[in-house]
């Protein structure tokens, strides 16, 4: 330490609910992989090269690890006025 510095003490994050963010995916999010609606379950950090996402077949349960690159965002469904109803 250097003279004259202080250490500082930082309170623990107890408590507090991390998300995990990558673009606007979160896990636990509807996901597109070539076609087929899965549930995001897992995603390599940042930094690691070649980065891949760990999905859920919500009908059968099945996960398997896909390239995250090969993702795409589920848009959320309308809500509100049908105007065919």
């Amino acid at each position: 330490m250097f003279q004259g510095s202080q250490k500082i003490y930082r309170a623990p994050m107890e408590g507090m609910r991390f998300l995990l963010f990558s673009g606007l995916m979160r896990i636990g999010d509807p996901v597109n992989y070539h076609g087929r609606v899965l549930t995001l379950r897992g995603i390599d950090p940042m930094s690691v090269p070649e980065r891949r996402a760990e999905v859920e077949d919500p009908d059968t349960g099945e996960r398997f690890v896909v390239a995250f690159d090969e993702l795409e965002d589920v848009p959320p469904d309308p809500q509100g006025f049908d105007p065919a109803a």
